[in-house]
């Protein structure tokens, strides 16, 4: 197992609203006035965040920024706004390998919860009995749309079989 893919192969840009549990994670500047995107993640709750352990093991909290409702990097307006939360909290798998990746999981907390609008509201997760092994899944994020390419700036989906 190697470095988990940062790529959107065969993106293209998503309906505005479409993915509202889509986060963006980021890294704060040093004095923290302003924060890059590193990664995706995705709305659990009010309170909590879905991410890849990767994105956050060597980062501390006051690091971490969470940014919902978001859809273009290049523009600051949009149709509706988006948020952006400091962490409280984050939980990386105990198993969590740097290595090898296996258990790539973490959770973190905000500092103050969400309040959910027609753009920010949590992901639809399966019940605990649903067998998806074989289904037809989407991608979502930020990134690269193909080896060595320029990152999009605007939401990306992509289907995956």
């Amino acid at each position: 197992m190697g470095r988990p893919e940062t790529r959107i192969v065969g993106g293209k840009n998503a309906p505005f609203g479409r993915w509202p549990w889509q986060v963006s994670v980021r890294r704060t500047s040093f004095f923290g006035f302003s924060s890059t995107h590193r990664c995706g993640g995705a709305v659990i709750n009010d309170n909590w965040i879905a991410t890849a352990g990767h994105c956050v093991d060597d980062l501390l909290t006051s690091q971490i920024r969470i940014r919902v409702g978001e859809y273009d990097f290049s523009h600051v307006q949009e149709q509706l706004p988006y948020t952006e939360r400091a962490v409280a909290r984050k939980v990386v798998h105990p198993k969590y390998n740097f290595f090898t990746y296996e258990f790539d999981l973490a959770l973190v907390k905000l500092e103050q919860a969400l309040i959910f609008a027609p753009h920010i509201s949590p992901i639809c997760l399966p019940a605990t009995d649903d067998l998806l092994i074989g289904e037809n899944a989407t991608v979502t994020g930020w990134g690269r749309l193909s080896e060595g390419g320029t990152l999009p700036s605007v939401l990306q989906e992509s289907y995956a079989k």
